[in-house]
């Protein structure tokens, strides 16, 4: 109505229909969506390749020797970023033939992905502690984004455990970016600037008269030190309960 010639979005989380940007697909207008994606509607979108960055981060746990990997992760929500990022940790362990054990899955119902808050709360990071403790085996966490990873490291300095020579940790997107002094970790970084660009170049093409592409876009690795062999103390007072 004020004359825009084209929108992005960047959706919220668990939104999986909008009748407003249905009604403006069929009417051709130009719409990219950043990051996530409405099943089924056919518009243009950029987003990163969230299972292939998973899939890098998990391997990195894999090549160091471990096979008992809690994967971290926001309730799916049907969210198509935090359901991709679970998919790539499935993957993983599925090409090593690693059996993927779905009680080392915890989903931090806890943690608001909007939330300006940053650091987790005492009682949030006691509850994962609490998990962990329950779950000895566990030797990494693959962290679904970079508040899971702050939590996770939260946890692990609860446990009094040091990262990664009892822990290792690693996360999607680096953990610089949460505005606390806390300590890097090996992670999967996404293209911000290059998402950026290639959404307005997307809107261009629309305007333009031509069909709507889906770009998804590769992480880049940033090896931080946080990553290394399982702890074999721990193992061994695993295997003894």
């Amino acid at each position: 109505a004020a004359g825009v010639d084209g929108i992005m979005i960047y959706i919220q989380d668990g939104e999986v229909y909008n009748a407003e940007i249905l009604r403006l697909v069929a009417r051709k207008y130009p719409i990219v969506l950043v990051d996530r994606y409405l099943r089924g509607v056919p518009c243009a979108v950029v987003a990163s390749d969230n299972p292939g960055g998973a899939r890098m981060l998990v391997r990195e746990l894999l090549d160091s020797g471990h096979r008992h990997i809690c994967v971290l992760s926001l309730p799916p929500a049907n969210t198509s970023t935090t359901e991709a990022r679970v998919q790539g940790y499935v993957q993983a362990l599925t090409d090593a033939g690693v059996p993927v054990d779905y009680s080392l899955h915890y989903a931090a119902s806890d943690i608001l992905p909007f939330d300006t808050t940053f650091e987790p709360s005492p009682a949030v990071v006691q509850r994962f502690a609490a998990f962990l403790r329950g779950h000895e085996e566990v030797t990494a966490i693959y962290a679904g984004n970079s508040k899971l990873g702050l939590l996770a490291v939260r946890a692990a300095e609860f446990l009094g455990w040091a990262i990664p020579e009892d822990l290792s940790v690693v996360c999607i997107d680096l953990l610089e970016s949460v505005p606390l002094p806390v300590r890097s970790i090996t992670a999967a970084a996404q293209q911000g600037e290059t998402i950026g660009a290639t959404a307005v170049s997307l809107l261009e093409e629309l305007r333009q008269g031509k069909p709507p592409r889906t770009v998804f876009l590769p992480m880049v690795l940033h090896e931080a030190g946080s990553v290394g062999p399982p702890a074999a103390a721990r193992l061994r007072q695993a295997v003894t309960r």
